[in-house]
């Protein structure tokens, strides 16, 4: 890895360019799915996720209730349909999504109960030319799910036994296929949701802890000089541009020219 020891007034100036240029608006939007049976507990550990990690937590259920609740034709569309242990179409779903996604200023979304069949999985893909970074499975036996689901008493209309056994084949039926799609692609992050609360974050922090500061841009002040620190980039001494090794990563868009006195170092980390 290459490193560029700066002067006060060098790091300065590249500070400004970077500022000016608005990286974070050139940043990918990160999308990650959290799949599983009701009373998995996704709402319960999406939160926890949300705060550690920065992301905003859309709940797909959440999102069709709002919509129920606003008294839209479309609401009571996806009332009479949700009433039958039925799926809502993915169209609808996905707009709701997109709406969301669109109202809120952050770059991560935490997508808690998406997709639930594969067709989900066309129209999200379809829709917003994206695929998620990776695919949360709260993988729970159906015995624990249903305690949890008789036990949580918050007066939700489809947490009655006959339509939580309706949810659960329909979960067997239409979600299972949707997460051996994603297992197919290397997606798939899979988890014993059926452990304590706490459990279960212990083990869903170790897979968002993976590669969380790969992407890390940092300027690093020193006692004596300023280092600048490019992870994952290159420095192409030929042009003296910032090129990037990694495709995946945001490009950046201006040149920096050492002066005579700019020390060039390898390091190895």
């Amino acid at each position: 890895m290459r490193v560029a020891l700066l002067d006060q007034r060098e790091c300065g100036m590249l500070c400004e360019l970077e500022s000016d240029r608005g990286l974070a608006k050139q940043k990918k939007v990160k999308v990650v799915f959290v799949i599983g049976g009701p009373g998995s507990g996704k709402g319960t550990q999406c939160q926890r996720i949300a705060q550690q990690f920065g992301y905003t937590h859309l709940s797909v259920g959440e999102l069709l209730r709002q919509e129920i609740n606003s008294g839209s034709e479309t609401g009571s569309m996806i009332h009479s349909i949700m009433k039958e242990g039925k799926l809502v179409p993915s169209d609808v779903t996905v707009r709701l999504l997109q709406q969301a996604m669109q109202g809120i200023d952050n770059d991560k979304f935490l997508i808690d109960g998406f997709p639930r069949n594969e067709e989900n999985v066309k129209t999200f893909e379809n829709l917003t030319k994206m695929e998620p970074e990776f695919v949360l499975y709260l993988d729970c036996p159906q015995d624990e799910m249903e305690r949890r689901l008789l036990s949580r008493n918050e007066g939700r209309e489809d947490d009655n036994i006959d339509t939580i056994r309706k949810r659960f084949k329909v979960f067997m039926e239409s979600t299972l296929p949707a997460v051996e799609y994603y297992e197919s692609k290397g997606k798939i992050r899979k988890v014993d949701a059926g452990k304590s609360i706490d459990d279960v974050f212990e083990s869903i922090k170790a897979i968002f802890s993976q590669g969380k500061d790969n992407n890390k841009f940092d300027l690093q002040m020193h006692h004596t000089s300023y280092a600048l620190l490019l992870w994952d980039y290159g420095v192409n001494k030929a042009s003296n541009e910032y090129v990037n090794d990694n495709q995946d990563l945001p490009k950046l868009k201006h040149t920096f020219i050492p002066s005579e006195d700019t020390e060039m170092i390898d390091v190895e980390l």
